[in-house]
């Protein structure tokens, strides 16, 4: 879920080196694609400046990185 992680490469470790086999069977289990999967539970983490936790880096690189946000 918080991984980058190519899903090809996801189904060879667990043991199902067919991409489309283990798209059914994930979907089969979850009710929803892999990709689907990601984009509803994906959580990513705010981007800080120098380690600073109360100053959150605004921009374009800071919204890149947050699916659907928008400026």
């Amino acid at each position: 879920m918080n991984s980058f992680v190519p899903i090809q490469q996801i189904g060879a470790a667990v043991g199902i080196p067919n991409p489309s086999h283990f798209t059914k069977s994930f979907k089969a289990a979850y009710g929803m694609t892999p990709v689907q999967y990601r984009r509803a539970y994906l959580r990513l983490e705010p981007i800080f400046r120098n380690g600073d936790a109360a100053a959150p880096l605004q921009g374009e690189l800071a919204s890149a990185a947050v699916p659907g946000h928008s400026n």
